[in-house]
């Protein structure tokens, strides 16, 4: 009967096995997209040091950045609860 029980569940194995591949993934990805967003702020605070962008367009721009990386961090918090 096990051998039965395996033959009919390996369907929804499978499947399961999947979803759990899909759902890791775009854990990943939803982290290297965070990483990112930093490294785009850590530019922008140098570009502004160096005097390539002014005041103003850093303001707008790193307000952009934090938004999305809050975002981005509730998402994570919200995936582990």
């Amino acid at each position: 009967m096990l051998v039965v029980d395996n033959i009919l569940m390996a369907p929804a194995s499978g499947l399961m096995f999947i979803l759990k591949q899909i759902l890791h993934a775009a854990e990943q990805d939803q982290a290297n997209e965070a990483d990112n967003v930093r490294a785009q702020l850590s530019e922008l605070y140098m570009m502004l040091e160096t005097h390539q962008i002014t005041e103003e367009e850093f303001t707008a721009r790193e307000a952009t950045l934090l938004d999305r990386l809050t975002r981005l961090e509730e998402e994570d918090t919200d995936a582990d609860s």
